[in-house]
Formats: C-alpha cells, sequence, structure tokens
C-alpha cells in the first residue's frame, strides 16, 4: 500500500499508483481535487439537538393530542419537525428547509396550522408544566411554540 502521494505529474506516476493499488489505471481519478468544507450556517448550527430523546418522548408522547385523524407514528417525527421549524424561523427560514425524513413539508404544515386553530400547543404545553419532567430549555421550546400559535391565532382573527 502506499504510505504517501505528494503530486502526480505524469502517466508514469498514475501507473504506478495504480500497479501499487492492484486496481487498473481508469478506475483512478484524473484529477485530485481539493475540497473545501464549508462551515455550517447558523440556522444549520440551530437544528443540532432539536429531536426528542427517548426519555422526552416517554413524557410527551402520552401528553399529544388525539385528532381524528390520529396516526401514532407520526407524532414524534410531528413534534419534532415543529420544533426544527421553530428554531429555522429564528433565521427566517420555512418549512422546506425541514429535513424531508421528518415527512412531506404540506402535511407538516397542514397539521400545524390545525393544531393552532384548535389551540393544541397551548394545551400541550399546560400539561407539560403540570406534569413536568422535562428540561428548562426544552419547556421553553415548547413556550415558545404555544406563545407562536397563539400569536398566529391573534394575527388570524385581526385579519377577519
Amino acid at each position: 500500500m502506499i504510505e504517501q502521494i505528494t503530486l502526480v505529474k505524469s502517466a508514469e506516476d498514475f501507473d504506478q499508483i495504480a500497479l501499487a493499488l492492484g486496481v487498473p489505471r481508469y478506475t483512478l481519478p484524473t484529477k485530485i481535487e481539493q475540497r473545501q468544507v464549508q462551515p455550517p450556517t447558523p440556522w444549520e448550527v440551530a437544528l443540532t439537538g432539536y429531536e426528542l430523546d427517548e426519555e422526552e418522548w416517554r413524557i410527551v408522547g402520552p401528553l399529544v393530542p388525539r385528532g381524528i385523524a390520529h396516526h401514532a407514528r407520526c407524532d414524534r417525527s410531528y413534534v419534532n419537525a415543529c420544533l426544527a421549524r421553530q428554531r429555522l424561523a429564528r433565521y427566517g427560514k420555512s418549512w422546506w428547509y425541514l429535513d424531508p425524513s421528518l415527512g412531506p413539508v404540506s402535511s407538516l404544515r397542514g397539521r400545524y396550522l390545525r393544531w393552532v386553530s384548535l389551540r393544541w400547543f397551548q394545551k400541550l404545553f399546560e400539561d407539560l408544566t403540570r406534569f413536568g419532567g422535562l428540561s428548562s430549555a426544552r419547556m421553553a421550546e415548547f413556550e415558545n411554540l404555544a406563545t407562536e400559535a397563539e400569536n398566529r391565532l391573534r394575527r388570524k382573527g385581526a385579519h377577519s
């Protein structure tokens, strides 16, 4: 195995490298690219750690309001999506910046608007306050969700 390759100058160098690696020459890259690693943007940093861990979900899961078209398997990813979207909103980013593994944006946003109109974020926060068990930072996130939902309802009422 080659320990270090400093500079590939000619076709003979490629031949020697291929021979040393035991691979055909055409499998080697013709150009060695230097990749620049971009530092994460502030909103990408904000998205780290938004997911509820197992212990937090054991507390939050049973308190999630159940609707008519309730799908239990989606609740956790939905709550995670709401927490992530709240963090994105601080940087002016929309639902479209969410990780696609959380679900389709149209479904997440539609469910969010239903929860706002039914005041379920406020109910969830009140229940979490009553039962406790979450860290103060996580409680602040749920409080912000409830406050944001209440403000959205007020704005909607002012336009009616």
